[in-house]
Order: structure tokens, then C-alpha cells, then sequence
């Protein structure tokens, strides 16, 4: 438009916009740069906390927490709303009648005592509050998340210990054993000792539903092979007896690469057999890991990542695994989770490349029934501040049934770079290479390409960008499996 006064624009989609504004005849501009947010954001209908009512008064007292990472699920419609850290939950709903189901099966609810409640919105702020009980005495878990992994340089870890009991624990140790490609450069807390690769930290009693998150700053040998797993393994132990300890230890895995996208999405099946196939058999969940780096030229003062998960991934299973940074996290329309890490103050990698990493790690089950076949596929995308946002690679696992050919991951096979562009190298010590079959996400087959040596260069011109399955088999019939990811 132009001329004078104010001026409405109506009809915009949800996003980021650049109004331009030219004054007169002379060359002079302005850009302002504004937001269309999604419809509801910030203005929740309905809402309140779930907390831990040790008491039985139904009221929440000092002393008595917000219960978080617990799922609710509002119908109609089947919309979820997860608990923040301090218990709370809020939904955008129309005005209507609604019922709010408690999903949680280590606790119940006491006041109300039902799982499901019923509820109105109708013009003002609908407040459910769930006072909520549990006989689950203390139960401490750990997870983990790990950056990339480069010949010569920093390697993060973050890890998070949960005591997602409705009692206090006893005293707990947290151990974690380095491969011995990596050496310990710091730690935030400060260990309480570093012998070798093995570091521990003495951290007390955990309060029900405390958190204590931990950050370690790691180096890969230069000598270390692209190709080569890394690994960082956590265990909690608590002094004294403890109902499930099952959940008390977790592995961060890394595989080495050269060149690299700094912001990517990995998958980590339960049995952790493949990095390319679902077990349907065997693996009972998954574990993604949302990884991202400024490298930028300042400062990001604001990271939101979005997930939008696929049919096949069950929602209602969703548990937050450890995370690089304070954040919160939230569900929101179409399927969408959404971390926001407020005031973050990420610097850029030129600045400090240590501190320029982040992760999100997140465990969520398929949909059932889940037949093979079926592409699990996942990505996410990554908004550093104001700029438009990053897409991560596509995660892809293939649901498949036990074939007694688990993915091999040995170190002495070999496939780099990876990502790639269609150029990369197979090596293998001691056995010779003889076919290399590449499948698409859909398991259709993409490339067949016989091979000799222990050592060969492929070049796949005009092989469409994507994730792969690299099958890699040897003279002797052995049988390597990769996923690959061209770019």
C-alpha cells in the first residue's frame, strides 16, 4: 500500500515476515521484521498442576512438588499436554465440554480420585489441578546425549539423573566410563574424582522429582579412524536397595566422522543391534537424539526446535530424555513437540567451540500394531533466533522382523564420510569386499555395485539426497550393515 496512517493487513499464514517500507521518492528504506504465532499459543484455556500430595489434603503445601513429564490427555479430539518442570500443563481448547484422562501408571490421582475428570471451558481459564499419589518408594534413572565425534577435537555429553520416585532416595553415586579413544578435559559440577577414563561425582540424596543434570567436555584422539564408535557410558547407583534398576544405566554413542552437518537427528534403538532397522522382535522402543551448533558469527539468545512426530511414532509414550540446556517443553497442534531454550546464550563456534553445542534427547515408542515395512521417519527443525529455520536429516528406521543378520558395527568396516554427497570410501581390515547394495527409506533397492579389494572409492553421481541403507557383503558371505546419509 501506500500513503499515510495505519494500514491492516488480515489473512497472513502463521510465520515470520519482513514488511519493507520506502519513504517518498528518495531511496531510503526500513525493514521490520514481525510474526504471525500459531493460533492459541500463549493463550491457553485450560490448564493447572499436577503435584505430589503427601499429605492427602488436596492442597498443594511447600514441600510439595510439581510432578513433570507426566501425560494427560484431553478428549474429544485426543490432544495431549505434557507437565513442565514444575508440574504445570496448559491447553488451548474451544469452549465445550471436555474429559481429562490421567495416563500415568506409576501413580494415581487423589484429588480428584479418578483418572478421568471432566471439565468446561467457557469463556475464562478452565483450572484442573491433580493432587497425585504413587507407591513407587524412589526410583533414580539416567539419560544421555552426546555432540559429534572428530578425529583431534571437543567431544559434549550431557547427562540428566531423575528421581522419579514419590520418596526421597538414599545416597547416590554417578559413574561414567569413557572409550578409550576419548580423554576427560572438564566437567560441570565438578567430579568428585577422575581416575583414567572413569569419572565419578558423589550427589547426595535426590528429593522426589529432582533433576540434576551434568555436562562433560571430552577430545577424540587424533588417531581415532572415521568410522570408529565412541562411547560414553553412565550408571547410577544408589546406597542402598531400589525396586527397578533397570533404567540406572545408559550408553551415549557416537560414530567418529570428518566432515559433518552440525545440526542432525540420530536414532538409537533399545537393543541398540542397528542404526538402520526396528526389530520388531527384539527393540521395544526409541531413542532420538536432536543435536545442534552455532556457527554463526554472535551470539543466539533464543533455540526453539519443533518435532513434528509421524503417525507411527505413539505420542502418549513420549519421555524426555536428557537435554544440553535449561528449556521447557510443550505439545502443541498437529502433532508437534517443541523445545524452547530461553535466554540460552549460545555462542558462536568461532567464539568458543566448546560451548557452541547443544542437544535434546527424547524416547518415544512406534504405534502398534507396527508390520514390517514400515518406515519410522523423523526429523526436526532447529530456529536460532530470528533466522529461518534449519531442517535436521531424516531419521529412518526400517521396522523389520529378526533375520539373524544384526547390523554388524565392528570398527574394522569402514564407511566415510558420513553424510556424504555420493563420494565415499569402504574399508575393511583383514576380509575382501564384493557387493555393495544400497536401500532407499521404503526399502526399494537404489544402487547394486560389485566391489574388490579391502578398500574401495565409490562415486554415485546423481544418487537423489536421503538416508540410505548401505548393505556391504564380503567373499566369505559376511554381511556389514550402515545407514548412510547423502546429501
Amino acid at each position: 500500500g501506500s500513503g499515510t496512517g495505519q494500514f491492516i493487513i488480515v489473512d497472513l499464514a502463521v510465520g515470520t515476515y519482513t514488511a519493507s517500507l520506502a519513504f517518498g521518492s528518495s531511496a531510503c528504506t526500513q525493514d521490520i521484521l514481525f510474526t504471525i504465532p500459531e493460533v492459541g499459543v500463549g493463550c491457553p484455556s485450560m490448564g493447572g498442576v499436577v503435584y505430589l500430595d503427601g499429605d492427602l489434603d488436596c492442597t498443594q503445601d511447600p514441600g510439595e512438588p510439581g510432578i513433570p513429564g507426566r501425560l494427560l490427555q484431553v478428549d474429544p479430539g485426543g490432544l495431549l499436554a505434557i507437565t513442565d518442570a514444575q508440574g504445570h500443563y496448559s491447553l488451548a481448547l474451544t469452549d465445550g465440554n471436555y474429559t481429562l484422562t490421567w495416563l500415568d501408571t506409576d501413580a494415581a490421582p487423589s484429588c480428584p480420585a479418578s483418572t478421568s475428570i471432566p471439565f468446561t471451558v467457557s469463556g475464562t481459564l478452565a483450572t484442573v489441578d491433580i493432587a497425585a499419589t504413587g507407591d513407587v518408594p524412589f526410583d533414580l534413572t539416567i539419560t544421555a546425549a552426546n555432540g559429534l565425534a572428530r578425529p583431534g577435537f571437543f567431544h559434549p555429553i550431557w547427562a540428566t539423573v531423575t528421581n522419579n520416585g514419590f520418596a526421597t532416595s538414599n545416597d547416590a553415586v554417578v559413574t561414567c566410563v569413557l572409550s578409550p579413544e576419548l580423554s576427560y578435559v572438564s566437567g560441570i559440577p565438578a567430579p568428585t574424582s577422575v581416575t583414567g577414563n572413569t569419572i565419578t561425582w558423589d550427589i547426595g540424596a535426590l528429593s522426589p522429582f529432582q533433576t540434576i543434570s551434568f555436562q562433560l567436555s571430552t577430545l577424540v584422539d587424533v588417531q581415532t579412524s572415521l568410522g570408529d564408535p565412541v562411547e560414553a557410558q553412565f550408571t547410577v547407583v544408589n546406597n542402598g536397595p531400589e525396586d527397578d534398576t533397570a533404567n540406572n544405566t545408559y550408553t551415549a554413542e557416537r560414530i567418529v566422522t570428518g566432515s559433518y552437518d552440525p545440526n542432525d537427528k540420530t536414532a538409537f534403538t533399545s537393543t541398540r543391534q542397528s542404526a538402520t532397522d526396528y526389530v520388531l522382535t527384539q527393540d521395544a522402543f526409541i531413542d532420538y537424539v536432536i543435536r545442534f551448533q552455532n556457527t554463526g558469527t554472535d551470539t543466539a539468545f533464543t533455540v526453539v526446535i519443533t518435532d513434528t512426530l509421524a503417525a507411527e511414532l505413539d505420542m502418549a509414550t513420549f519421555e524426555q530424555g536428557a537435554v544440553s540446556h535449561p528449556f521447557t517443553v510443550a505439545f502443541k497442534p498437529d502433532r508437534v513437540v517443541e523445545w524452547r531454550f530461553e535466554n540460552i546464550l549460545l555462542p558462536d563456534s568461532n567464539t568458543n567451540e566448546p560451548a557452541s553445542h547443544g542437544a535434546v534427547g527424547f524416547r518415544i515408542r512406534p504405534t502398534l500394531p507396527l508390520l514390517p515395512g514400515t518406515a519410522l521417519t523423523n526429523a526436526a527443525d532447529i530456529f536460532f533466533d530470528f533466522n529461518a529455520p534449519i531442517r535436521t536429516n531424516t531419521s529412518t528406521l526400517m521396522a523389520t522382523v529378526a533375520t539373524g543378520m544384526a547390523e554388524r558395527t565392528e570398527p574394522e568396516m569402514h564407511l566415510f564420510p558420513n553424510p556424504t554427497t555420493g563420494h565415499f570410501t569402504i574399508a575393511l581390515e583383514g576380509q575382501e569386499l564384493a557387493l555393495l547394495r544400497l536401500f532407499s527409506t521404503d526399502g526399494r533397492l537404489a544402487v547394486q555395485q560389485r566391489l574388490a579389494g579391502t578398500r574401495v572409492e565409490v562415486a554415485l553421481a546423481g544418487l537423489a539426497p536421503g538416508a540410505y541403507r548401505a548393505e556391504v557383503r564380503t567373499a566369505e558371505e559376511t554381511v556389514y550393515q550402515r545407514s548412510v546419509l547423502v546429501q
